[in-house]
C-alpha cells in the first residue's frame, strides 16, 4: 500500500487548475491537494510531497528557483506542465522530476503522478514519465 501524500498546485485560477484539482483528489494516493497561484503563497516546509507547476507562470512573481524549491520543499516531487516544447528547457533549470505538455489524457496524468509517488527516492534521470506526451 502507498502512503497518501499531500499535493499542491501552483497555477492561475481556472479551469485547468480546477480540471486538476478535481482529478488528483479522486486518485487513492492524494490525501490533501493544496492550489496556489504562487510558491510564495504556500508556507514554506509545508508537508507536500508532490508539486504541480504550470510553466505558464514564468515571468510572473513567485517563480521559484531549484533552490528555492529544495529549501521550502525538501521532499517534494516537480511535475512542470508546459503549453509548448520549448518550456521543457524549463525542467532542467529546475530539477523537474518530469514533464507533461498540456493536452494531456486524465490516465497520463495519473500514470506520472503515481510513477512519481511509488518512487519517492529515484532520481529524476530514471523517471520514466520525464517528458511524456499526451
Amino acid at each position: 500500500m502507498v502512503n497518501k501524500i499531500n499535493a499542491l498546485i501552483v497555477a492561475n485560477p481556472g479551469r485547468f487548475r480546477d480540471g486538476l484539482q478535481t482529478v488528483m483528489q479522486l486518485m487513492p494516493t492524494i490525501q490533501s491537494v493544496v492550489c496556489a497561484d504562487s510558491l510564495t503563497a504556500v508556507s514554506p516546509h509545508a508537508p507536500i510531497s508532490l508539486i504541480l507547476l504550470d510553466a505558464d507562470l514564468v515571468g510572473a512573481s513567485g517563480w521559484p528557483t531549484t533552490d528555492d524549491l529544495r529549501q521550502n520543499f525538501p521532499l517534494a516531487r516537480l511535475l512542470l506542465l508546459v503549453s509548448v516544447r520549448s518550456q521543457e528547457q524549463l525542467a532542467d533549470s529546475l530539477c523537474a522530476d518530469a514533464v507533461l505538455l498540456k493536452g494531456f489524457y486524465t490516465d497520463t496524468l495519473t500514470r506520472a503522478i503515481h510513477s512519481l509517488v511509488s518512487c519517492p527516492t529515484a532520481p529524476a534521470a530514471l523517471m520514466d514519465v520525464k517528458r511524456l506526451k499526451p
